[in-house]
């Protein structure tokens, strides 16, 4: 560096300049551009601040996605365990979100047993034609019956239960995602980049 002045352009409009051998910054006298003054062994040149502003953003920015990186792994790991946890088999080891209709359908299911069970031991002890064992055997079914009704009560709620539970989480991992985020991928999205 040597310790006259030195000229150099704008980089906004590309008027001369005359710049201190120390100055860092300079404000352009024909356009009014404030400029960051570089240099190296062999050259000098100016960048306005805003590109200076506008390149730190950017690099603050990927900086910040690489930060939240392993969180965003970490949370996503989390909601495949709870989607195989929570989820309904399917096929080919796939699994799909519980309903409503799947906590029915195993209620019905065990309805559809003890009406069965029962009609078996009924006609069962009614074949058999004696009257104490015919009895037994209604008061048997009853009992069976009524277990049966029981589980399907059971199965019913704690397929309720397991659908809140999945929705929750979902609820969950969609919020703790969204501030991981931090908004940054939509701004992403606003301005074409791809992610």
């Amino acid at each position: 560096m040597s310790a006259v002045a030195e000229s150099l352009l704008c980089d906004r409009c590309g008027a001369p300049l005359t710049v201190g051998p120390r100055a860092r910054f300079v404000t352009c006298t024909h356009c009014g551009a404030r400029l960051s003054v570089h240099r190296s062994d062999s050259a000098a040149w100016t960048e306005t601040l805003e590109e200076v502003a506008a390149a730190t953003g950017r690099i603050e920015a990927k900086l910040d996605a690489l930060h939240r990186r392993p969180q965003l792994d970490a949370l996503e790991q989390e909601w495949e365990r709870m989607q195989d946890e929570l989820g309904v088999p399917v096929r080919l080891g796939r699994r799909r979100p519980p309903t409503a209709k799947d906590a029915s359908h195993m209620a019905l299911g065990f309805q559809t047993l003890a009406v069965l069970t029962f009609g078996a031991i009924a006609i069962g002890a009614a074949l058999k034609g004696e009257g104490g064992a015919f009895l037994f055997g209604l008061l048997w079914a009853s009992g069976v019956g009524a277990l049966m009704w029981c589980l399907a009560w059971l199965a019913q709620r704690g397929g309720i239960e397991r659908v809140q539970r999945y929705e929750a989480a979902e609820r969950d991992y969609r919020r703790r995602r969204a501030e991981l985020l931090g908004g940054s991928e939509a701004a992403g999205e606003r301005r074409g980049e791809a992610r």
